[in-house]
């Protein structure tokens, strides 16, 4: 189904599909292949509809599927790798991802979690020598679903500057904290990069031909630019918050928390040391960290007590208007998401539509299927 935009609609599992064929393609097991189209289809059914309105920029999900494919086909990453443990006890344990995929580590990694939560009531789990495993929340929303309150957070390719530097020496080290109140809706998930923006916003501006507001980043000589160009050649994402004077210094002492957390804490590489992602060369050795508590084991009734906070906080009047009420984080996400199932499917821009064509072409397997109308 065309859209006035140009857009096209793509059923959920059709695109999983393709998303498998291509690693199938380029010899990873099955298995893996569909975990990974499910982390990636994760981030499309969240952010698609937001994204149509930008020109239909995907900086997240299937957008990236050349770079995982390559990852794998150049052997960076070893799409069959099973993660093991190198040591545990009753609450933790140390993994080493085998450098697989970043969504077979998290998934092992936070199943582990949750069983050792559920029976001593708080676990911690980090990995190394792993690869990027897409959006943080697919894994915090795990132990969500197993009554749990879930975090999950990891290190990556190093773009962000450090407040008063002129280098990066951090990724964007996201973290995802979730857990689920009484009854249905009624739910808390805080999925956020520690950096001022995603690199992917950047790239829109860019394509766009507009600036990008200042705080966003700094060029390759370290300083603030809104020129995206600027940023995207060589230069730097900033911290959450911008510069020092607006605060940056509490992203940077964030994004450095999620490093210490993963990388230092894992073992693994860490700071400006990580592999650059997209450049294509060398192993990631990415790392992560991943807890599950029980609430339950501090306050019994604690899903209602979190009920009534959140019912609290979204009965607030609005400064915006009844038509922009106060929303919970991670709200927004699941709107898109039900937005997306009520369509039957996501819709996907020319843009990315011709990106899978020439994968699959590259690749030799069938194409994407778009649902006609």
């Amino acid at each position: 189904m065309a859209m006035s935009d140009g857009s096209c609609l793509v059923r959920v599992q059709d695109s999983k599909d393709f998303v498998a064929r291509c690693l199938m393609a380029v010899g990873t097991k099955e298995e893996h292949a569909r975990l990974h189209a499910d982390v990636l289809l994760a981030g499309d059914s969240s952010i698609a509809f937001l994204l149509l309105h930008i020109r239909g920029h995907f900086s997240h999900g299937i957008n990236r599927l050349g770079l995982y494919v390559n990852d794998v086909k150049g052997n960076l990453c070893d799409g069959n790798a099973v993660p093991t443990v190198l040591h545990e006890t009753a609450s933790t344990a140390h993994v080493n991802g085998n450098n697989g995929l970043g969504s077979v580590t998290g998934k092992f990694c936070m199943e582990l979690a949750i069983k050792k939560a559920k029976e001593t009531g708080v676990a911690w789990v980090a990995a190394k020598h792993s690869n990027h495993f897409g959006i943080a929340g697919f894994y915090t929303e795990m132990a969500m679903e197993s009554g749990l309150l879930g975090w999950s957070m990891t290190n990556g390719s190093p773009f962000v500057v450090p407040t008063r530097a002129k280098k990066a020496a951090l990724s964007t080290n996201p973290i995802a904290v979730g857990v689920q109140g009484e009854g249905e809706g009624n739910k808390f998930l805080l999925d956020m990069a520690t950096s001022a923006v995603a690199i992917g916003k950047v790239e829109v501006q860019s394509r766009k031909g507009e600036k990008i507001p200042e705080g966003w980043g700094m060029d390759k000589d370290g300083n603030s630019t809104t020129d995206p160009d600027k940023v995207i050649n060589g230069g730097f994402l900033m911290p959450l918050g911008g510069a020092e004077q607006t605060s940056g210094y509490k992203g940077y002492g964030l994004g450095l928390m999620v490093d210490i957390l993963c990388g230092v804490l894992a073992g693994g590489t860490f700071g400006p040391k990580a592999k650059k992602w997209m450049s294509g060369e060398g192993i990631g050795n990415y790392c992560h960290s991943f807890m599950a508590l029980d609430p339950k084991r501090f306050n019994p009734n604690f899903d209602g007590d979190l009920s009534e906070l959140l019912h609290t906080i979204k009965g607030l009047d609005s400064a915006e208007g009844p038509s922009k009420p106060i929303l919970i984080p991670g709200e927004p996400e699941w709107q898109k998401i039900a937005a997306t199932e009520g369509r039957g499917g996501i819709l996907y821009p020319q843009k990315v539509l011709d990106m899978c064509k020439g994968l699959a072409e590259q690749l030799g397997v069938d194409p994407m299927i778009v649902t006609s109308s």
